[in-house]
């Protein structure tokens, strides 16, 4: 059928416009970003006025952009992206100890109060991977100014706003959850049973995993093994030493071994490679003043290589970027009298940092 010389002005029409909107969505900084893999980086740091807000930096290879999210009088806690990267909750803390949750886009738009907690401190929110539901640390507070009281978990539901217990026992306590990437497992450090708890979110089996660090379990990005890390106190000198625990076997694995001929090692803040056959981590010397290091090793223990050597900067919150390419983290002086914490990257393959923020904390990607 042939078209009429109308139909092929409305035709031309309409594609003009689907292509004007394609170039939109195409060019428009956020999609930039996303299309061409230039790392986007979420991280806490203080305005002027010293309050702590939430910034997002995108690195194009070599030049950092920095823009602000939150303009809050009150201090923001902490944060998590959604899985999918398109929205940030995130905690305030207010006069008295109490903290509220905030939800927005992760533009900064559409900003809104998710749950107000008067009489608790509400931080430490999880996304499960549906970007539905949330799970957060929740804490009372029985009077104003009171000290918060022990940690419970409880579900929050991101579009009615409903919140309840995870446990229907009272007792039941727990702190710095994480949630496995298949959205079965939840686990928990359990300081009444001094280990880290393994909730099955499907169908409420659980385990313990004896832990005297009470430092939260990481998740490998397939759901089938955590990393965990534990005192050592076998030998007369103890180290702190980095535990793989894989789920189908029930079996726990000690990655850690010692640095050259050091007695021992002391291993920290583990964090897993996108595709799971890398682990990075923070190590130093036991029982020494001088400031962690980053190391990668494969997923087994073997092939361990140190990415920085100077004892004098401590480096924490490591995390891999999406591609393996980078990895972030926070550092800072410690022979410096009032070190400001900063953010950096490092290109694993060159070795080549670059400075994100200064000052800087908790950083994050977002997705």
């Amino acid at each position: 059928m042939s078209l009429t010389r109308f139909d092929r002005i409305v035709l031309s029409i309409l594609t003009t416009l689907a292509l004007l909107i394609t170039a939109v969505i195409l060019f428009s900084p956020t999609t930039q970003a996303q299309n061409n893999g230039d790392p986007r980086i979420l991280y806490i740091s203080w305005d002027d006025e010293a309050a702590d807000q939430l910034y997002l930096a995108t690195f194009d290879g070599e030049t950092v952009t920095t823009t602000s999210l939150t303009q809050t009088e009150a201090d923001v806690l902490d944060f998590t992206a959604a899985p999918d990267g398109s929205q940030i909750v995130y905690a305030i803390l207010r006069d008295g100890g109490a903290a509220d949750l905030w939800l927005m886009n992760s533009d900064g738009s559409q900003n809104r109060e998710l749950l107000a907690c008067p009489d608790a401190a509400c931080s430490q929110a999880q996304w499960l991977p549906d970007g539905r539901r949330l799970i957060y640390e929740r804490r009372n507070i029985p009077t104003p100014g009171a000290p918060p009281g022990n940690p419970r978990l409880w579900w929050l539901d991101v579009t009615t706003g409903e919140t309840v217990p995870i446990f229907q026992d009272n007792q039941m306590l727990g702190l710095y959850p994480r949630i496995s990437n298949d959205g079965q497992w939840l686990s928990f450090v359990s300081p009444i049973d001094q280990g880290i708890q393994l909730f099955n979110l499907n169908d409420g089996s659980g385990r313990l995993i004896p832990n005297q660090m009470g430092s939260p379990a990481v998740w490998r990005p397939q759901s089938d093994q955590l990393l965990i890390t534990d005192i050592n106190t076998s030998s007369t000198n103890w180290s702190v030493e980095l535990l793989q625990v894989d789920l189908a076997s029930e079996t726990t694995t000690t990655l850690s071994q010692p640095i050259g001929d050091a007695d021992g090692v002391d291993d920290s803040a583990p964090a897993w490679s996108a595709d799971g056959e890398w682990i990075a981590l923070g190590r130093k010397l036991p029982r020494t003043p001088m400031g962690r290091q980053i190391w990668i090793m494969r997923a087994d223990g073997t092939e361990p290589l140190a990415l920085t050597d100077d004892a004098r900067i401590h480096h924490g919150e490591i995390s891999w970027s999406p591609d393996g390419r980078f990895l972030l983290y926070q550092q800072y002086n410690l022979e410096e009298l009032y070190a400001k914490p900063t953010v950096w990257l490092i290109e694993i393959a060159t070795g080549e940092r670059t400075e994100i923020a200064s000052p800087g904390t908790l950083p994050a990607w977002l997705p």
